[in-house]
């Protein structure tokens, strides 16, 4: 397995891979980096970096959405070894990720530990919604 920030056209893959998948995809812009993990020139899982100035937060933060893993290579931790390589190699002092609430301790084994509640206007801002079974995480070192 490669991991690696995507280029262009694979970052126009990633976006097709989203958009099937949830019917929009939220703040997809230039400053969207994605990272993926391919095998064999395909790509197998993504996960898209974006970073925000909301609210009453005191600089850029960054965020971490649309985890994806292609299902034949689901279970071996694939999403894991890509964040994981996302934090070594970017190293932020803080991430944010939204989550299923179902996949907490998932995101708990990578350091995710600290639950933050987002006012309306935050999540507007970031554009996720507020549904019951979503949740976000913070990672701070």
């Amino acid at each position: 397995m490669r991991i690696r920030i995507a280029d262009d056209v694979q970052k126009s893959a990633v976006w097709r891979i989203h958009r099937a998948r949830h019917g929009w995809i939220g703040d997809w812009n230039k400053d969207t980096k994605c990272w993926i993990s391919s095998k064999n020139n395909q790509i197998v899982a993504t996960l898209r970096e974006q970073t925000y100035l909301i609210g009453d937060f005191e600089k850029n933060e960054t965020w971490l959405f649309n985890l994806w893993v292609r299902k034949s290579f689901r279970g071996q931790k694939l999403g894991q070894k890509l964040i994981a390589t996302y934090l070594q190699k970017q190293n932020p002092s803080r991430v944010f990720i939204d989550c299923k609430r179902s996949l907490r301790k998932y995101y708990e084994e990578l350091g995710f530990c600290d639950e933050i509640k987002l006012t309306e206007k935050q999540r507007k801002q970031i554009g996720i919604h507020d549904e019951p079974n979503q949740i976000v995480l913070m990672r701070e070192i």
